[in-house]
């Protein structure tokens, strides 16, 4: 995946190679940060949408059921809704050991294209980067 042509901004060093957490580790962290620093306003309103890997083998009428029920393939990890919304996917800090799920790209698109603020984060701390910015843009 080349970073540099999405239309969103990249948060994190893409250049970093090397050991790092697993996705759902760095999001647990950015998450964990967020509910301390803001527990009863941004850290209220910030949800994970679960819908990676969501059914396998033999479950497709729950899949079905699911999607009809508002399930968006492709939502991205961290959803904070505002006047200007935050949509945030998180990889890993070496992308190159992440994978991008069906749909990803083209809902961060369509949210940077709604006018929210959406990007790509490279570990937590790319993540709150990223936060920092959002709250600085919209306060």
């Amino acid at each position: 995946m080349n970073l540099k042509k999405l239309p969103f901004k990249i948060y994190g060093n893409t250049e970093f190679r090397g050991d790092c957490p697993k996705e759902s580790g760095e999001q647990i962290t950015f998450f964990n940060k967020l509910r301390t620093e803001y527990p009863d306003t941004l850290g209220r309103l910030a949800i994970h949408p679960r819908n990676e890997q969501q059914l396998r083998g033999g479950q497709h009428r729950g899949l079905i059921k699911q999607k009809a029920e508002g399930m968006t393939p492709g939502a991205s990890d961290i959803v904070i809704p505002h006047r200007v919304s935050f949509v945030c996917e998180i990889k890993r800090q070496d992308h190159t050991k992440s994978q991008w799920q069906s749909g990803q790209i083209e809902y961060l698109t369509a949210a940077h294209d709604a006018g929210c603020f959406a990007c790509v984060a490279l570990g937590w701390a790319g993540a709150w980067t990223a936060l920092m910015d959002w709250v600085a843009d919209t306060a």
